[in-house]
């Protein structure tokens, strides 16, 4: 005699764990790519490595360098002042000061009076007075986003500096030594110069 035991039906729906498991969650907002922000400044700021004078449509004034390396140049009298460095398109006013004041120069060259600006050169002209040693002054252009006026700076370096006081030439002999030279050279010359006779040739004849 056999006994059928009844079948336990199986659920045909799944679990509700795997279920909630294979489901992405709703209520958390998917992932966004974080956002970077890149910051680029515009800010250049006008360095000047030394300058050079020129002489102005080939005419005199420039005299030359001080040991120190202060250019030299005659007082009254138009030169070319070219500057050397990096962003000096950021210049706006060029002037020389006979003190360690900017305030005490006595013209201010606006950049719409340069003869040449570039990235890497400025040239104005410019004639100094007597009697002084100048100092440079520049001034950078205010930025865009803040139009005030910036203070004018001053380069106190020897080689960015010009005087107009013509050291006196140096000569490396005193004159009453120079006379002795000349003397010992001419009797010198006379000795070893071969003299002819004239007596000795008349009897030859």
């Amino acid at each position: 005699m056999v006994f059928l035991l009844p079948v336990r039906p199986q659920s045909t729906q799944p679990a509700t764990k795997n279920l909630q498991a294979a489901q992405p969650n709703k209520s958390m907002a998917p992932m966004q790519p974080a956002k970077t922000s890149s910051f680029m400044t515009t800010d250049k700021k006008a360095q000047v490595s030394g300058i050079r004078i020129e002489n102005e449509q080939g005419a005199g004034g420039f005299v030359g360098h001080t040991d120190k390396g202060v250019s030299v140049v005659e007082p009254d009298m138009d030169v070319r002042v070219v500057l050397f460095g990096i962003h000096l398109d950021e210049i706006d006013i060029v002037g020389f000061t006979p003190t360690d004041n900017c305030s005490d120069a006595a013209v201010l060259i606006d950049r719409n009076k340069f003869a040449t600006q570039s990235g890497r050169r400025v040239v104005v002209i410019y004639q100094f007075a007597s009697n002084s040693l100048y100092k440079l002054c520049v001034r950078q252009k205010p930025h865009p986003d803040y139009p005030h006026e910036l203070p004018i700076h001053l380069i106190d370096e020897a080689h960015c500096w010009v005087s107009t006081n013509i050291p006196p030439r140096q000569y490396y002999f005193s004159m009453p030594l120079k006379i002795v030279i000349i003397i010992v050279l001419l009797v010198l010359s006379d000795l070893f110069t071969p003299h002819f006779d004239t007596h000795t040739a008349a009897n030859d004849d």
